[in-house]
C-alpha cells in the first residue's frame, strides 16, 4: 500500500524539478514547495519502510532463508540509502549552494549521492546473486531429499 504514496511523491518530485527550472520566480516556487512536498513524502515512506524491516526481525524465525539473505541486504542498504535521502532533503529544503544539485559542490554530491547510490547498487546486487546462489544450492537439497525418498 505504501507504493501509493511514492508515488504521488515521485510526481510531486517531478514537477517540482520541471518547474524549479524555470525563469518565472512564481513557478520556481511552486517547484521547491512540490519538491519539498514530495521529498517529505518519501522520507516518511521510507521511515516507514525502515520500521517494516525492523520489525521483520522480530519474526526472523518465519522467514525462509533466502529472504533472510534479502533482509539483510536491505538491512545493510538502509543507513546509505538515508545519506542519499539527506542529501536530496539538504538540497531542496537549505539554499545553500554547498548541496545545491546543479551547482553545489561537486566533493559534497560525490560523497552523499553518487557513492550512496553506487554502494547501495553494489550491495543490492551481491544480495541478490548471492540469494540466487542459496536457493539454488536449497533446490538441489530438496531434489536430493525427494530423489532418496523415492529409492
Amino acid at each position: 500500500m505504501l507504493h501509493i504514496p511514492n508515488v504521488l511523491a515521485l510526481a510531486l518530485t517531478i514537477a517540482g524539478g520541471v518547474l524549479l527550472s524555470s525563469s518565472n520566480p512564481l513557478q520556481q516556487r511552486s517547484g521547491k514547495l512540490f519538491a519539498q512536498t514530495g521529498l517529505s513524502i518519501f522520507m516518511a515512506a521510507f521511515a516507514i519502510y525502515t520500521v517494516i524491516c525492523l520489525l521483520t526481525l522480530l519474526a526472523l524465525d518465519a522467514v525462509a532463508v533466502g529472504e533472510r539473505i534479502i533482509l539483510s541486504g536491505v538491512l545493510i542498504a538502509i543507513p546509505f540509502l538515508f545519506l542519499r535521502m539527506v542529501y536530496s532533503m539538504l538540497a531542496v529544503f537549505r539554499d545553500s549552494n554547498k548541496f545545491a544539485i546543479v551547482n553545489g559542490s561537486a566533493t559534497v554530491q560525490l560523497c552523499m549521492a553518487v557513492m550512496m547510490e553506487m554502494i547501495v547498487v553494489v550491495i543490492y546486487c551481491g544480495t541478490g546473486l548471492f540469494a540466487a546462489t542459496e536457493r539454488a544450492i536449497e533446490r538441489r537439497k530438496e531434489d536430493q531429499r525427494l530423489q532418496r525418498a523415492a529409492i
